[in-house]
């Protein structure tokens, strides 16, 4: 843990100074006392507020996908593990985004929900979690690293517009839009990115508090393939693939990625698992691995 002085902190130690000489030159006990005061001030704030750290565990709530320089929600879940003594003024940052939490109580649990931004697609790494706090009167600024490290994907930005813009695909010609309503009701799920906007449920929407979008299973059984080109232009040409992929996995339309040197995923095929392999593929990609 390290505890440094603010800048308030550092006019309380100088007048604490100017105080002590005041007194002892001008022999006068009651400006030796105001001193003293002060000081006991700056040791009761510095001994308070590295307790105010001690007992903290902090994790992670993010979304299943993220994605490459779009915000999302999540959160940081903090306990209080000491028997007594509330935490208070509480900061928290791991190096991609912020948040603060006023108080909680011992033995209690408490969320700080914060807005994430990733930079670039691939694995995102977070060494812990930094702690910082002023309290209890703003003198010392106290900071300690906590959590364990997290490591997760990151998958392309992807790019909004029809599937024909996601390279070249082959197989069955894109549905036009009246098949986007028809079919049987298959579940509703969160929107994604790449969703069309007349898929949203808006009643369950309003009801949850956040976009659903109808999965709807037609008797049409398409399938496309998404083909992945090298060159100086692979990182838009992976954005357009997983923009592709979302549009065709939220028609329930089989899908599969021609990557070089992963032949194991050209069988188009559906589901959850599948599309994240697809989308990790695309994440994970190196051309200068091949």
């Amino acid at each position: 843990m390290r505890s440094r002085l603010t800048r308030e902190g550092w006019l309380a130690l100088l007048l604490a100074f100017v105080l002590i000489d005041l007194g002892a030159i001008g022999g006068n006990n009651l400006i030796v006392l105001i001193a003293c005061l002060g000081w006991a001030i700056l040791a009761v704030d510095l001994g308070l507020g590295r307790l105010n750290l001690r007992g903290v565990e902090v994790q992670w709530r993010l979304p299943e996908e993220l994605y490459a320089g779009q915000g999302c929600r999540g959160a940081f879940v903090v306990r209080n593990h000491r028997r007594r003594g509330v935490i208070r003024g509480l900061q928290l940052a791991d190096g991609f985004a912020t948040a603060a939490l006023d108080a909680l109580g011992p033995g209690q649990e408490g969320v700080a929900r914060a807005w994430w931004r990733l930079p670039r697609r691939g694995m995102f790494h977070i060494r812990g979690v930094e702690l910082l706090s002023r309290y209890p009167f703003g003198l010392f600024e106290h900071r300690c690293r906590t959590g364990s490290n997290a490591t997760g994907v990151v998958y392309p930005r992807p790019l909004p517009g029809r599937l024909e813009d996601a390279g070249q695909m082959h197989g069955s010609d894109r549905d036009d839009d009246r098949h986007d309503q028809t079919g049987d009701f298959r579940e509703l799920r969160p929107y994604r990115p790449g969703d069309r906007l007349r898929s949203i449920h808006w009643r369950t929407s309003a009801r949850v508090g956040r976009p659903m979008v109808v999965v709807r299973g037609g008797e049409r059984t398409d399938a496309v393939r998404v083909v992945v080109r090298g060159g100086a232009a692979v990182e838009a040409e992976l954005e357009c693939a997983a923009g592709a992929i979302l549009d065709a996995s939220g028609r329930g339309v089989a899908v599969g990625l021609v990557l070089p040197g992963q032949p194991e995923l050209a069988s188009p095929a559906t589901g959850t698992r599948w599309r994240r392999q697809l989308l990790d593929a695309l994440a994970l990609y190196d051309e200068g691995a091949e």
